[in-house]
């Protein structure tokens, strides 16, 4: 269906998906963002202001039934596609070409990946068939262990799958897999846009709103990933994530799967599931092997005051919350809780690791004792004694991303070795005391062109923010990680951590999430720059890539009648000019906010917007809740230190998208957002409604735009 009319101003919902951070070197005076982290609100990362973002920008002000709209909104896509959508008002079909598209990439970094399923049983080629999830990419396989410029592809489900966080494969037979849907860090209730006592008293900066992004359910299949047949439907009023599957140990046909409402069974190998209970925010599961009936699992986060470890003895069937002698209180932590159970045989020891690290009020965090054993089921537990330091491994990702993996040993697995992962990554041996070493260390490699399957920074590298450490079956020596980066490989896991080297492993794989607005050349169709969720600004120069701004990506844009001009930014308003189309960055133009000494994260949106007319190229905007502007083509910018008084709307409304008229360069739209993180408080700003504003003398003053708008969230503009 063609539009009929022209409007002055088209507000499109547009959405993007969001996400961290990882130690990468300078580059031309631009600070990295471990560098830059360290003097922003101490050692937090953006994941949780991503997440909030895209909650929100979809949700607000009432979330009520997000995951229901959004498989209806799979199925009018189906309907369009198939030209079978009948139109309410005229009973007309409505017809739309759905345009013809080409993956240009990037096919060389990696993206945010969850979860790994690697296939017992290796190829002829001595290969194993490998399964990764991804936060908002869906399910993607390699067939040559995720080395070569072409090792990952996409895997097609039939159905809206965005985030997966968990897939596993049968013990037995490896033309079984179960994937679980959803990328879920909070499940509390969220009343008329988070405005109720529960959110606004929640600890972390934005760390309430970290509610991920869509799940589904469970999906299964039975031919080795090629179909896949959705086996729990989850189609709630609120997000839902399937966080972890697990078989028991003693049964295949049994399998359990950790929800974020409750515990669910499958008694015909996942090919039916069964609610057994229910529970708040399930995390992780451990199934004792040697009495299936004991089952010992994980719940909440955060603030829940039910967060802790329950335990069933009677397979599932009911559970009761432990308190147990050793182990943390809910009061002292504030991430989740993993579990993974070592030995050779009874008694086997399961390792807690506990997210108990979190960004102070004061700014600052402090090294935690994280990591947790018990050899009695969960009766009782003991922190790991380290020979020195503390056992931190989490760090201020403790609600995030963070996992324990024992080392293989000859009929099970170690109790004396193994990775502890999150922020930093840790082999930790046990020779007397525990000690930790650390491993995949490094940064990425910066201002080099890199084709698919390159080597992306030494061999020491592995991007920070782990989420998943899997063996390959039947080794010692081989480990794969799956990170914020995508996924690296150790093939000499089994010596010291001095030793210990490793490969990317991410040829072909796009799962990248970029932030708008990303810079694209008129006239050069290979030349585009773009900012990445904790994966840099990029430059593409056709089919080789390079990371050109250290830290968190945002919005680009190239001057339209000089294209050797180009502005690029990172996370909270830090802003950087090029001179040669994006290759070579000076210091900021406009500084990024939020260090110790000037916190004001609360006056800006994660990526702050930025915009340019035609009329006048040399006027450029930017957006915290002040409006910032360039007149000589983005060599300075007004109030390029912390914001002033003269709001778009008022402080702590901050600017989440503009636009501006391209006959007209002192006429401009700027979408203000009704949420703010309180630097002060740990809490929230929540100032509604959200609001388009408007000026007509180049950002001096400011009117809301229109009335009747709905009250949305509008994170784009296309000036008539």
């Amino acid at each position: 269906m063609k539009n009929k009319f022209l409007i002055p101003v088209l507000v499109a919902i547009l959405s993007y998906s969001c996400f961290l951070i990882a130690p990468l070197s300078k580059n031309n005076g631009i600070e990295s963002h471990e560098t830059r982290k360290k003097k922003r609100n101490s050692l937090h990362s953006g994941a949780d202001k991503q997440l909030s973002s895209w909650f929100w920008e979809k949700g607000y002000p009432n979330p009520a039934n997000i995951s229901r709209k959004y498989q209806e909104s799979w199925k009018e896509y189906l309907a369009i596609k198939a030209n079978t959508l009948q139109l309410i008002n005229s009973g007309q079909v409505r017809t739309e070409g759905m345009g013809n598209w080409t993956d240009v990439g990037p096919k060389v970094f990696g993206g945010r990946i969850l979860t790994l399923a690697i296939s017992p049983v290796a190829a002829a080629s001595g290969n194993n068939t490998i399964f990764a999830g991804s936060a908002s990419g869906g399910i993607w396989k390699t067939y040559t262990n995720g080395i070569g410029a072409t090792a990952w592809q996409p895997v097609t489900t039939g159905l809206p799958v965005l985030g997966v966080s968990s897939i596993v494969y049968h013990p037995t037979d490896t033309m079984i897999l179960l994937a679980g849907t959803g990328e879920v860090y909070r499940v509390d209730t969220v009343i008329n846009g988070g405005n109720n006592s529960d959110q606004l008293g929640n600890i972390g900066r934005n760390v309430w709103k970290t509610r991920g992004t869509y799940g589904i359910g469970i999906l299964r299949s039975a031919n080795g990933g090629n179909t896949w047949s959705h086996v729990v439907i989850k189609d709630t009023s609120d997000l839902a994530g399937i966080q972890q599957i697990r078989f028991d140990p003693t049964n295949s046909s049994i399998v359990y799967a950790c929800g974020t409402d409750g515990v669910y069974k499958s008694t015909d190998a996942g090919a039916s599931f069964t609610k057994m209970v229910t529970l708040t925010n399930v995390r992780d599961m451990v199934i004792n092997p040697a009495n299936n009936q004991e089952i010992l699992v994980s719940c909440g986060n955060l603030d829940r005051t039910d967060k802790g470890l329950w335990r069933s003895a009677n397979g599932g069937t009911s559970f009761t919350k432990l308190t147990p002698a050793g182990f943390p209180t809910a009061s002292q932590y504030k991430g989740f809780v993993t579990l993974s159970i070592a030995g050779t045989g009874s008694p086997y020891t399961i390792f807690a690791g506990v997210g108990k690290g979190d960004v102070t009020t004061s700014n600052s965090y402090g090294s935690e004792t994280e990591v947790y054993t018990s050899t009695n089921f969960g009766n009782s537990w003991s922190a790991i004694s380290m020979a020195s330091g503390t056992s931190d491994h989490c760090s201020y990702q403790a609600w995030y991303s963070h996992c324990i993996t024992p080392h293989p040993t000859a009929g099970g697995t170690s109790t004396s070795r193994f990775f502890g992962a999150g922020v930093n990554k840790y082999l930790f041996t046990l020779s007397g005391s525990w000690t930790k070493s650390s491993v995949g260390s490094g940064g990425s490699t910066m201002g080099t062109y890199l084709s698919p399957g390159s080597q992306e920074g030494g061999t020491t590298y592995v991007h920070s923010d782990v989420h998943d450490i899997q063996f390959l079956p039947g080794s010692t020596s081989t480990a794969y990680f799956a990170t914020d980066g995508g996924v690296f490989r150790t093939t000499n896991a089994n010596g010291s951590a001095a030793s210990m080297t490793f490969a990317s492993c991410n040829g072909g794989l796009q799962v990248h999430q970029f932030y708008p607005s990303a810079a694209q050349s008129r006239s050069n169709p290979t030349l585009f720059v773009g900012g990445l969720q904790d994966n840099n600004v990029i430059r593409s120069r056709g089919t080789t890539w390079a990371r050109v701004i250290g830290g968190d990506g945002g919005p680009c844009m190239f001057k339209p009648d000089n294209e050797a001009i180009l502005l690029g930014s990172t996370d909270t308003r830090g802003v950087s000019r090029s001179s040669d189309s994006g290759k070579n960055y000076g210091a900021n133009v406009l500084s990024y906010l939020g260090s110790l000494s000037t916190p004001n994260d609360d006056r800006t949106s994660f990526m702050a917007p930025m915009a340019i007319s035609a009329a006048n190229t040399n006027r450029w905007y930017v957006g915290s809740d002040n409006i910032h502007i360039s007149t000589n083509a983005g060599s300075t910018f007004t109030g390029s230190g912390v914001p002033g008084t003269s709001y778009i709307e008022a402080l702590h409304k901050p600017a989440v998208a503009i636009g501006v008229s391209d006959l007209n360069a002192n006429k401009l739209y700027v979408s203000v957002s009704p949420f703010a993180q309180n630097t002060a408080s740990w809490g929230l700003y929540y100032n509604p409604p959200a609001n388009i504003r408007k000026s007509t003398n180049g950002g001096t003053s400011f009117a809301t735009a229109a009335t009747g708008l709905p009250d949305r969230i509008f994170t784009d503009f296309a000036v008539s």
